[in-house]
């Protein structure tokens, strides 16, 4: 379930950022980290998973933003 959602909302990302709407695809990158942050609160990723994937998504946020 979560998981899956989890991958729907990067290739959405992705997808933005192929179209070139980088707010678009910003957004979705903040999705992404509310949603592992919630698992996270779940107990579903624990804190090393979710700081991996959010220091990854915050990485491709400032690449964008400095686009």
């Amino acid at each position: 379930g979560q998981d899956n959602t989890l991958v729907k909302t990067l290739q959405h990302a992705i997808d933005m950022m192929n179209a070139g709407k980088i707010n678009g695809a910003i957004g979705n990158l903040e999705d992404f980290i509310s949603d592992v942050n919630d698992l996270q609160n779940s107990r579903v990723l624990t804190g090393a998973q979710a700081s991996e994937l959010t220091s990854a998504a915050d990485s491709v946020i400032e690449q964008l933003q400095a686009m």
